[in-house]
C-alpha cells in the first residue's frame, strides 16, 4: 500500500486531482549473519573458536536473517578445513522478510593443529554474495603433567605467609593451626576430563602438622579430602628435582578444572608448596 495525502495547511487553495506513481524498483533481501548477538561483516569478519584438546570439538552456532523486504533465498554452507557442519541449511532455503535460520559449526578436534579458512555460503542479497567470513581455531594436547608452584600466578594464599629458601623452587606458604579460614588454592584450568593422581611437595619439620588436610575438586565439586603428615618428607615420586607426596590417583575431573585446597584446619603449620598433577 502507499497513499499520498494533501491537506489545506497552506497560504490558499490546495487542489487535489490525479496522482501517478511508477515502480522503479522491487523489494531486495538483505542477509545479516550473528554470532550470538554479534553483527559478522561479510568479507572481512572473523570468528575464533579459541584451543581445545583432542577429542574435545568446539561448536558455535550462527543465525541468518532476513533484514529485507523480500524473500531470501539460502543454499547450504561450506566449511573450511579443520571444521565440520553439525547442522546445515538446506538447498533453496527460503527467508521470508523478518525471519531467520541457524546452522552449527564444530572445530573438529582429532588431531593437533592450528585451522583457519573461509565459511561461505550463497544467497540473494544482491550485493553480499556469496556471505563468507573466517574461522579460526587451534587444537593442542593438554600435557598429562602439570606442577604448580606456590609462586605460580594461578595459587593464592590470603592468610599465608610466604618465606624463602626452602622447598620447591626455593620457596613456601605457610598458615599456623586455626580454625581453617586460611585457605591456599592451587586452580589448573584448560585440562582435558580424566582421571588424574595429585601430589604434593613440601620441606619439612618438626613443627609441621600432621594432618594437613588437602581437598581435591572437580570444578565446585569436591571429590575428597586427605589429609598428609608434613613432618614427614615427601617419598612417592619424583619430578622436577623435588619428591612428591601422593594424595591419590583416582580423582575423576568431568570438566576442564582441577582445584586443590589446603586449609588451616590442621594440628600445626599447613605448608603450601607445590602441587604436581598426572592425568
Amino acid at each position: 500500500t502507499l497513499v499520498v495525502k494533501l491537506t489545506n495547511a497552506a497560504n490558499e487553495y490546495v487542489i487535489a486531482d490525479g496522482i501517478r506513481i511508477e515502480r522503479l524498483g522491487g523489494l531486495v533481501a538483505e542477509v545479516t549473519v550473528l554470532d550470538g548477538s554479534t553483527n559478522i561483516a561479510d568479507g572481512t569478519g572473523s570468528i575464533n573458536f579459541g584451543t581445545t584438546a583432542p577429542g574435545s570439538p568446539l561448536q558455535r552456532t550462527f543465525t541468518v536473517k532476513n533484514d529485507g523486504g523480500a524473500a531470501m533465498t539460502l543454499q547450504p554452507v561450506t566449511a573450511p578445513a579443520g571444521f565440520s557442519m553439525v547442522t546445515n541449511i538446506s538447498a533453496n532455503t527460503v527467508v521470508a522478510p523478518g525471519g531467520q535460520v541457524t546452522f552449527v559449526v564444530r572445530l573438529d578436534a582429532a588431531a593437533n593443529g592450528a585451522f583457519s579458512g573461509t565459511l561461505s555460503f550463497v544467497n540473494t542479497d544482491s550485493d553480499e554474495n556469496p556471505f563468507d567470513f573466517t574461522l579460526s581455531g587451534t587444537v593442542a594436547a593438554a600435557p598429562s603433567v602439570v606442577i604448580m608452584d606456590n609462586g605460580d600466578a594461578s595459587f593464592s594464599a590470603p592468610g599465608y605467609m610466604t618465606i624463602t629458601g626452602e622447598g620447591f623452587q626455593n620457596d613456601i606458604a605457610y598458615a599456623a593451626a586455626g580454625s581453617g579460614s586460611s585457605i591456599a588454592t592451587w586452580t589448573f584450568n584448560g585440562l582435558m576430563p580424566g582421571v588424574y593422581r595429585v601430589s604434593a611437595a613440601w620441606s619439612t619439620h618438626s613443627n609441621r602438622a600432621t594432618n594437613s588436610p588437602f581437598t581435591v575438586y572437580d570444578g565446585v565439586t569436591n571429590r575428597g579430602t586427605v589429609r598428609l603428615n608434613q613432618e614427614l618428607a615427601p617419598n612417592d615420586r619424583v619430578d622436577a628435582g623435588t619428591n612428591w607426596e601422593d594424595l591419590g590417583s583416582s580423582f575423576s575431573i568431568t570438566g576442564t578444572t582441577l582445584v586443590v585446597k589446603l586449609t588451616n584446619a590442621a594440628n600445626e603449620y599447613v605448608i603450601a608448596d607445590g602441587i604436581r598433577i598426572e592425568r
